[in-house]
């Protein structure tokens, strides 16, 4: 993954921009998961598509992972999509409530 990637999420309206946001994020979005995996992936030249499924509170969630790469093979653009509205709502207040506990632990 490059150092500035793109990586776009339903749960913000502007992409967040750089390794260390995707990388922050993204083993918070995973913990909220149960039975999580990938049942179907697409690989492309310079793009993969990476079906997922999992559940959030009891809630079943489908997905997609799109990478977007360069001609090294880095991620230049990572896009998540999701559906129900109601699991990602879900799991948008869940990552909310993380991301603040995380702020709060967060030794000064």
């Amino acid at each position: 993954m490059l150092k500035a990637c793109s990586f776009t999420t339903p749960i913000h309206e502007e992409p967040s921009i750089g390794k260390q946001a995707a990388c922050q994020i993204l083993p918070v979005v995973f913990s909220l998961f149960d039975n999580f995996h990938y049942p179907d992936v697409i690989i492309g030249q310079q793009s993969h598509a990476l079906i997922f499924r999992a559940e959030v509170n009891g809630i079943s969630l489908d997905g997609v992972d799109y990478l977007k790469l360069n001609d090294s093979g880095l991620i230049t653009d990572f896009y998540v999509m999701m559906r129900p509205l109601k699991a990602i709502t879900e799991l948008s207040n869940l990552i909310g409530v993380a991301m603040q506990q995380m702020q709060e632990n967060k030794p000064v």
